[in-house]
């Protein structure tokens, strides 16, 4: 089971979800959860300094996929498309999109690697 939670406030709503099922008997927690960074500016240096400060101890958790903001997820969702149709259908051969594309090629080939082991 997956459950996407996007956040703004990371520490908080981890520790809502940790309270919620520390107690929980079936709820192995080493691998009841995973984090994606999203959303990731390069221009936002300082901002990206104090982020990874932030996420320094959800490593064992963290996919190292970092999915960076991109015009084309904008443009994928207004059209109704997934980042790879848009890519494809509307033949963008931006830098841009092209490597929004591939970020998310990476994080499937993760989730997929992760499910595997815990089957």
């Amino acid at each position: 089971m997956w459950i996407r939670n996007p956040c703004f406030s990371l520490r908080r709503t981890l520790e809502v979800v940790l309270e919620y099922v520390e107690d929980r008997r079936d709820v192995v927690l080493e691998d009841f959860y995973r984090v994606v960074m999203t959303m990731v500016d390069p221009r936002s240096r300082v901002m990206n300094r104090w982020f990874d400060t932030q996420m320094a101890p959800l490593v064992p958790v963290l996919f190292q996929t970092r999915i960076h903001r991109a015009e084309a997820f904008k443009k994928a969702r207004t059209e109704g498309l997934s980042i790879f149709d848009y890519v494809t259908i509307r033949r963008m051969r931006s830098k841009e999109s092209q490597r929004a594309a591939e970020e998310y090629t990476r994080l499937t080939e993760e989730v997929i690697a992760h499910a595997t082991r815990r089957a």
